[in-house]
């Protein structure tokens, strides 16, 4: 059989390659498979590139080698290389080096590491560390090696052989079994797929399902093993899901497995939604295609396109048991009577219809407001005026307000398509995975712009009205918008969307300039790293940049709101005192070690608090023992030492007083000079008074001299 599809399964599919696909897909759906050369595992040319060499050691116990690549064992974003326990020789492990950047399930890490779950590859350690090959610090993750390979490898090789008879029991049960231990952690897979399955054993007969964190959810599934909703959506906007999208991703595989080839492998993304929601995904899938007859009933349970009717581990078990089910009735998907056309191709549903604006936008626009032939199609063809009378009240709304075409464009896809994703420019996701989204546009794409205004036009609130649904996933999925939006409204450091980052991704390192690529993941972990930094930054630079903030307060539970409005303040004095007093905090928290570094870096920076004091004696003094404190590495005393609150109020009732004492003398001053011009005329006054006294005293003399005269001839 043609087994050399699987090492494909990786290569992306074109992007909404819109074709005439009705006449294509009754083409391909007529042809037969044939083999084909074997070919490059697509995954090999997914990771990036690195140079080979070096090792590294994660958590002081685990070797890995840098020189010993084990490509059969990458991922399609992660290579693998041999490592070692240096405490338990003769262990067989490998490790997993993950993309810089890619945003990984750190959550997920937490859960496996260490713990028996049957079906699922055994997760050793994981954490970030120095990898040479790259020049800084990577995630790294250890596994038990598995010693049969890889499932499509070995049968590919004819190592291994299945039939109908043991498929059951080898792939059927194992991979049952996996998702239901993840289940019980909290965890769905999401990366099920023949070629991430392995054997543990030489044997071949203990097979378990392979790694499933070095990515978001669903991020590397070919568009064929993804739900019809999330198969809409963008790689990182698939969402984290549950138990029955593993459900479904096993029974695409099942398929595979028993054709051997890729059924499916010829139709572009446009196409294979079309006959999946005209279809169904298992007519789709399986097509004419002969399949064990003792297989059908499972397949239909598993391919169900009714999340609410697809079967989960019990219905499954329970057929396993030899126990019969009620057969599977198919609930087809909304079809018009007549199909719409849209560029060329035509749509019997409005899902297709959705993808087809989204990925046409402009054209989309124009049909939305000028095509009326929409809205009778909406009405008689699918009979759904509630769809029609939301389409126009969209569109009404938007030519009497300011309301912007890519909004008006992305209400409409979700009145259309409800239980799709929410599209908006280039990003379409599923509504629980905003955060993975997120972290993917500002890590890779370096674009967050399309997100920030996706949640401040508040457009989720479209597709929340569109779904009652009581799902927890959904609901928390509401109020991360809620709160990212009121995020949103701040721009004081710690909100923002840096605060959206860290909220919504727990566990992702903190992207700040000043220790980026010091992968710091937790908070306990962030002062020794500013430390590390403070030897290669400029000593104007501030300590606390936007990144740092918003990691901290995503990833502390304590009120430091204080702080925050501190560093938020528009006096530089205030802004320094708040940074030194949130760091000196953490300090005494996680009882971090002397940080000479950081404490001499902030130091430097405490002019102007300095300055606030009015006692130069008392600023002379702070002068003199900050360097002395600067030498213990301690944040709380070099606070206590600029910001004492006894001090501070001897400070300022030493001002009082001085104050007051400046003031009594001046009012002397003034009751002995008065105002400036009451001292003028004072002057003049008493110049008046002296020159009529000497007048009078003249005047007198003269008299008194000619009646002496005149007495005394």
């Amino acid at each position: 059989m043609g087994i050399s599809e699987w090492n494909a399964l990786n290569t992306p599919i074109p992007a909404r390659s819109d074709c005439g696909y009705m006449a294509e897909a009754a083409k391909i759906q007529a042809e037969a498979p044939a083999d084909e050369p074997v070919e490059e595992p697509a995954a090999e040319q997914a990771v990036t590139s690195a140079p080979i060499g070096g090792t590294a050691i994660l958590m002081e116990r685990f070797l890995i080698d840098g020189g010993a690549p084990l490509p059969h064992l990458d991922s399609p974003n992660a290579r693998a290389y041999a490592a070692f326990d240096r405490e338990e020789e003769g262990y067989k492990l490998f490790a997993l080096i993950c993309q810089p950047g890619m945003p990984v399930r750190i959550d997920t890490m937490r859960k496996l590491k260490s713990t028996h779950n049957k079906g699922v590859l055994p997760l050793v350690e994981w954490g970030p560390m120095d990898w040479p090959a790259l020049g800084h610090r990577a995630m790294a993750v250890v596994y038990e090696m598995p010693l049969g390979g890889r499932l499509s490898d070995a049968i590919a090789s004819k190592k291994t052989r299945l039939n109908e008879y043991d498929i059951v029991r080898r792939i059927l049960e194992p991979v049952v079994s996996g998702i239901t231990s993840l289940l019980t952690l909290g965890v769905p897979h999401r990366a099920i797929r023949p070629d991430n399955m392995f054997f543990m054993d030489e044997e071949c007969e203990d097979l378990v399902l392979g790694e499933c964190v070095t990515t978001p959810p669903g991020y590397d599934q070919p568009t064929i093993f993804e739900t019809i909703p999330c198969s809409m959506a963008t790689p990182a906007g698939r969402g984290i899901g549950g138990g029955t999208d593993d459900m479904y991703a096993l029974g695409v595989s099942l398929v595979f497995l028993l054709l051997g080839f890729n059924p499916a492998e010829k139709y572009k993304d446009l196409l294979l939604l079309a006959l999946k929601v005209e279809r169904g995904t298992y007519a789709t899938v399986c097509g004419n295609s002969r399949l064990p007859l003792s297989m059908i009933e499972v397949l239909r349970g598993l391919l169900v396109d009714d999340v609410n009717a697809r079967w989960g581990s019990e219905e499954v078990e329970t057929w396993i048991a030899g126990n019969k089910r009620t057969p599977i009735q198919r609930h087809g998907l909304p079809k018009a009577s007549s199909p719409y056309m849209f560029q060329g191709q035509p749509h019997n549903s409005p899902i297709t219809l959705a993808f087809s604006f989204a990925g046409h936008q402009v054209e989309a626009l124009r049909t939305l407001k000028s095509d009326e032939t929409l809205d009778a199609w909406l009405r008689k063809g699918l009979n759904n005026e509630p769809m029609a009378d939301q389409i126009k009240a969209i569109v009404e709304q938007a030519g009497g307000s300011s309301v912007d075409d890519d909004v008006v464009i992305a209400r409409a896809c979700m009145a259309l398509d409800p239980d799709g994703p929410i599209r908006f420019r280039n990003i379409s996701i599923m509504p629980d995975a905003m955060g993975t989204e997120l972290a993917h546009e500002m890590l890779i794409q370096k674009n967050v712009t399309p997100i920030i205004d996706l949640i401040s036009k508040e457009l989720y609130d479209t597709w929340f009205n569109n779904n009652s649904s009581k799902d927890p996933t959904i609901i928390n999925a509401k109020r991360q918008f809620l709160r990212c939006r009121s995020y949103l409204k701040s721009e004081d450091m710690g909100y923002g969307i840096h605060r959206c980052l860290y909220e919504t991704n727990p566990g992702i390192p903190c992207q700040s300039s000043l220790i980026k690529d010091g992968f710091i993941a937790e908070i306990k972990e962030l002062l020794p790293a500013l430390d590390r930094a403070a030897n290669h930054v400029d000593a104007d630079e501030r300590p606390l940049d936007r990144h740092i903030t918003a990691f901290i307060v995503a990833n502390i539970t304590d009120n430091i709101q204080p702080h925050l409005r501190a560093i938020a303040s528009d006096e530089e004095a205030r802004r320094v005192i708040g940074t030194l007093s949130l760091l000196a905090y953490l300090q005494w928290k996680f009882k971090a070690p002397a940080l000479l570094g950081l404490a001499s870096w902030l130091g430097g920076l405490l002019g102007p608090a300095i300055n606030t004091y009015h006692s130069r004696s008392t600023r002379r003094h702070l002068e003199k023992e900050i360097p002395q404190l600067v030498r213990k590495g301690s944040l709380p005393e070099l606070f206590d030492l600029v910001d004492n609150a006894e001090r501070r109020q001897i400070d300022s009732g030493g001002f009082v007083e001085a104050q007051a004492e400046f003031l009594k003398a001046e009012a002397e001053v003034y009751e002995i000079e008065g105002e400036e011009g009451e001292r003028d005329g004072r002057i003049l006054k008493s110049g008046q008074k002296t020159t009529a006294l000497l007048s009078i005293l003249l005047s007198m003399t003269i008299v008194t001299m000619l009646f002496l005269l005149k007495i005394w001839p």
